[in-house]
């Protein structure tokens, strides 16, 4: 890519085109639907904890020894 550039105007849609064979919206579109995808296969329930929260968590633990 810095060879190209040093070399080559930069022209979003050749520059794209050459050096990965399609222009950046279909890239984006491949990305966008292989997140999607991944998305999809590791579908699982998250819990997001604060920081306070898990300080709180681990002190009423400690008290309760």
């Amino acid at each position: 890519m810095n060879e190209k550039l040093r070399i080559h105007r930069y022209e979003e849609k050749r520059f794209w085109t050459e050096l990965l064979g399609r222009p950046v919206e279909q890239l984006w579109g491949d990305y966008s639907n292989a997140i999607e995808k991944e998305s999809k296969k590791n579908d699982k329930e998250c819990v997001i904890v604060e920081k306070e929260d898990a300080s709180t968590s681990v002190a009423k633990s400690e008290d309760e020894q």
